[in-house]
């Protein structure tokens, strides 16, 4: 995610917005070109949430610059709509792609670091039914409670409990403990229990392939994972 120092110093000039929003001769066929290269300048720094923002409105105001001129021709509409569609699912593609970035690049973060937790969070097991996230930090030991709203097994909650818990306590340093609750189950996993279940410290793992490798081998012998919550 760009900082907003970084997101300035990307971003085009403002002026270059007012410029062409204010643009005297909107009836010129430039004018269509150069709504095009605005926004594809503008998408190029942008994330998607601001993107999706932002780009109604230079549409809007694109419209309404040429209603007071006397109206766009079909033709024209047609040509911006389907800009506009083309545009939202390169996002979409974008967006997929940063939602498999590598987990290690939070690797050391805080527990009080909440773009990080939540980064890693909607890359784990079941995010998609993530409904919330609390972050425990006003006395030690520092933790995180995670709230799903899904219908599973007990035993694919346990699965998801130990999965996810090992990627947060070895990315999260001061993370010491995390709960998890399924609608009316919850689970607890600290590090101290999870490291000596598994027998090794989180922290010597390197690369997320490997964090991976070592979970699911894990993850294979069931009545381990039960144990595990005896």
């Amino acid at each position: 995610m760009l900082g907003v120092k970084e997101w300035r110093k990307q971003t085009p000039p403002f002026e270059d917005l007012v410029l062409f929003l204010v643009k005297k001769d909107s009836r010129d066929d430039s004018a269509e070109k150069d709504v095009y290269d605005l926004c594809l300048k503008l998408l190029i720094p942008l994330e998607r949430t601001y993107m999706i923002l932002l780009f109604p409105t230079i549409v809007y105001c694109y419209f309404v610059d040429y209603s007071r001129k006397g109206g766009m021709q079909v033709r024209k509409i047609i040509k911006l709509m389907f800009f506009s569609i083309t545009v939202m699912l390169l996002l979409n593609g974008c967006n997929s792609n940063s939602a498999n970035e590598d987990l290690f690049q939070f690797k050391n973060s805080f527990v009080g670091d909440n773009s990080a937790v939540v980064n890693i969070t909607n890359q784990l097991h079941s995010s998609e039914h993530l409904d919330e996230i609390e972050l425990k930090t006003k006395e030690k030991p520092y933790g995180i409670t995670l709230n799903y709203d899904m219908e599973k097994s007990q035993q694919e909650y346990k699965d998801t409990a130990i999965y996810n818990a090992t990627y947060i306590l070895a990315l999260v340093q001061n993370a010491d403990w995390i709960t998890f609750q399924f609608g009316n189950q919850e689970y607890k996993v600290t590090k101290e229990n999870l490291q000596s279940w598994y027998g090794t410290d989180l922290s010597e793992l390197t690369t997320e392939e490997e964090l991976e490798s070592f979970i699911q081998e894990q993850l294979e012998d069931e009545s381990k994972v039960n144990q595990f919550f005896s």
